[in-house]
């Protein structure tokens, strides 16, 4: 029988081919999974499913020495890098070994590192000390997220050039294991050919522009982060300034402003639930499940920290010491329940971090009290307080807040839309304490929002702060009881969750240890911070 080298337009369709029935394999075994293990655990397995397809397609056909149906559509079949023998079952299990498990081994080893590096209690990496060289453990980041997002794409790219330009080897694995394609059809199309290869050459030019525009524009950035800290320090100075700009403190607070939101911070989400009772489902709409869509889409670069506000649970007035404990585990429990990962968030207890309330106090000194009068929460809920005694918990509560999410450098703030204010107050906090201290150490953060409106008053937000119940759905409320609050809601003319000690150790012991462990974590990020803002701010 006469058999030729397998042409580039053969290797291309078997490989379509081929992706197409491991699709096909992949919407069974996904669909299989999801019927049988429920959609929580479909969920934890999605990733993982195309991988398993791949492997059981290729055990069944490669593995085993048949052709696949890609190869057997267009006639061609698997031999060594000599054309004389058919490739051996170890190349072929090698084959498998690298074109399915290594990407997906790899993957999980950069996400590893990743969490490892973002991790504060990380001392060394690579055996180099990072615990307090920040730029080398910025750089270790950057480095890896690189390699998962652009590096080994581009590689594959790169790869792919060559194939195109000397039609051998359509994948690494393949090259790695010497597998080539012989066909039983004479090479037909010569004019294709040259098609394939002029298409190298444009995928080789794409990559190389590619990494030349990442290159100057990374130069870039930081020429003009440089710059720009270069221009606040002389202006902050009184060196350096042209002829006829104005020497006041303005031009200064703009500049600091300005690099304050092109600096490249690392992005971390912040924000606070305060444990004032049983999550409703305002808050499960428009806060908890917006910020679980976040944990499960955003890279694991980002930091996501969230806080049980219960200092701010008591800015009305004390609360009985049991209730307030009582709330504080069902909230942690509620949200647990609800979908918030604690290997993702980072989920602590406010109060567990003393740090938060000793910013307040520096913030406090930048702050008036004519600005926080103004505010509009403070004015519609002081109107409930006797003239005189509204207590002093409410008029700083701002103040307490830009601390929370100052103290971890956040950079998105998910709060509801009401915060608008406090979210502005807290940006301009962050860029006068940058301005009067002469630093770049307070990002600015940005507001991230929802909110879901009151059955009682739907000119608010639904609250838990609300003295009516009946103006808010807990997630614990049991089908009769959202009957009845729905049937009486306000309109136009036009399974219960318990943190039991005794009954349900197991999730109380959980969420003990996860206030606890995380309490401490937290506390530990806040010391390295507060230490900076000391040295800043002259307490050291």
């Amino acid at each position: 029988m006469q058999t030729y080298v397998a042409e580039l337009g053969e290797i291309v369709r078997a490989h379509t081919r081929d992706e197409e029935e491991i699709d096909t394999l992949q919407d069974r075994i996904s669909w299989v999974v999801k019927e049988l293990l429920g959609q929580r655990t479909w969920t934890k397995l999605c990733p993982y499913i195309r991988p398993f397809a791949k492997a059981a397609y290729y055990s069944c056909t490669t593995i085993a020495g048949v052709q696949t149906l890609g190869e057997e559509y267009v006639k061609i079949f698997q031999m060594d890098s000599t054309y004389h023998a058919v490739s051996s079952l170890g190349k072929r299990f090698l084959f498998v070994l690298f074109h399915v498990i290594a990407p997906v081994l790899s993957q999980l080893a950069l996400q590893r590192a990743q969490r490892l590096l973002a991790h504060p209690s990380t001392s060394s990496f690579m055996g180099i000390s990072i615990r307090r060289n920040q730029k080398a453990r910025k750089t270790f980041q950057e480095l890896l997220e690189w390699t998962r997002s652009t590096g080994i794409p581009q590689l594959h790219r790169l790869h792919l050039a060559f194939f195109y330009i000397f039609g051998t080897y359509y994948s690494i694995s393949r090259r790695v294991t010497g597998i080539r394609f012989m066909s039983l059809s004479p090479q037909t199309d010569l004019k294709a050919l040259k098609v394939y290869k002029f298409l190298g050459y444009l995928t080789l030019a794409h990559t190389a522009l590619s990494l030349m525009l990442l290159i100057i524009s990374s130069t870039a950035k930081r020429t003009s982060q440089t710059v720009v800290v270069t221009e606040a320090k002389e202006e902050g100075t009184g060196e350096g300034r042209t002829s006829g700009r104005i020497d006041d403190e303005h031009a200064v607070s703009e500049d600091i402003r300005r690099f304050s939101e092109t600096r490249q911070h690392l992005e971390v989400y912040f924000s606070g639930i305060q444990p004032t009772g049983v999550p409703h489902l305002g808050n499960y709409f428009g806060f908890i499940e917006p910020w679980i869509q976040l944990q499960n889409s955003l890279p694991s670069t980002t930091k996501m920290i969230l806080a049980v506000a219960d200092q701010h649970a008591i800015s009305l007035g004390p609360r009985p010491v049991e209730e307030l404990r009582e709330n504080i585990r069902r909230m942690v429990a509620s949200l647990l329940a609800c979908g918030v990962d604690p290997k993702r968030t980072l989920l602590f207890r406010q109060s567990s971090v003393p740090q938060i309330a000793q910013l307040s106090w520096i913030l406090g000194s930048l702050q008036t009290v004519a600005q926080l009068q103004r505010l509009t929460q403070f004015k519609e809920k002081a109107t409930k307080f006797l003239q005189g005694n509204v207590p002093l918990g409410l008029f700083t509560y701002p103040v307490l807040q830009a601390a929370d999410v100052l103290m971890f450098k956040a950079t998105h703030v998910p709060v509801g839309a009401d915060q608008a204010q406090h979210m502005n107050l807290l940006a301009d906090l962050a860029t006068h304490f940058n301005s009067h201290y002469k630093v770049s150490y307070f990002p600015r953060p940005k507001q991230v929002s929802s909110r879901v409106r009151s059955l009682r008053n739907p000119l608010k937000k639904m609250s838990k702060s609300e003295p009516s119940a009946k103006s808010r759905l807990e997630i614990s409320d049991s089908a009769e009881e959202i009957e009845e609050k729905c049937r009486k809601a306000v309109s136009d003319t036009n399974s219960q969750l318990s943190y039991d000690p005794q009954g349900r150790p197991a999730i109380s012991n959980l969420v003990a240890e996860i206030l606890f462990e995380n309490g401490k974590l937290a506390k530990s990020i806040a010391e390295q911070n507060m230490d900076e803002i000391h040295r800043i701010v002259g307490f050291s």
